[in-house]
């Protein structure tokens, strides 16, 4: 249900974005490299994307995914690599694009934050509940 609601709230926005565009990108390509500059924000519209850091992977990511929503804004380089793990297709938008809306188009930014800011909560909460799965008799 989240990611269905985080994917309609974007819909609405992409429509927006002139810079963007839709792309299908091949199982096992990556996407995002751990330690470097993120060049684009990504949308899962359909498909799947491994999430890998030092090496290992700790996450998936489906259909109403962002990718490289934690540094696309501030420049810092990505927390962790993106691999696609089925053929997939993205809306991706240049984090250049993302950086000209700001003083151009406030409200349009606030609420793709906002919506960014929906799906990061979504991920610290299946985060949360793997880590505690994973962890019997840890307190909190």
């Amino acid at each position: 249900l989240r990611h269905k609601e985080t994917r309609k709230r974007f819909q609405l926005k992409q429509k927006r974005f002139k810079a963007g565009e839709w792309i299908d990108v091949p199982e096992g390509a990556q996407v995002i490299a751990q330690d470097e500059p993120v060049s684009h924000l990504y949308f899962v519209r359909a498909g799947s994307a491994q999430i890998i850091c030092n090496g290992v992977n700790v996450a998936e990511r489906n259909e109403g995914a962002f990718l490289g929503e934690i540094t696309c804004f501030t420049g810092s380089p990505a927390t962790g690599t993106v691999k696609m793990s089925q053929p997939t297709q993205c809306f991706r938008i240049a984090v250049e694009a993302l950086r000209d809306i700001a003083p151009n188009q406030s409200t349009l930014r606030n609420r793709l934050e906002e919506t960014i800011a929906c799906d990061l909560r979504a991920k610290l909460s299946d985060l949360s509940q793997r880590f505690s799965a994973s962890t019997p008799g840890l307190v909190s």
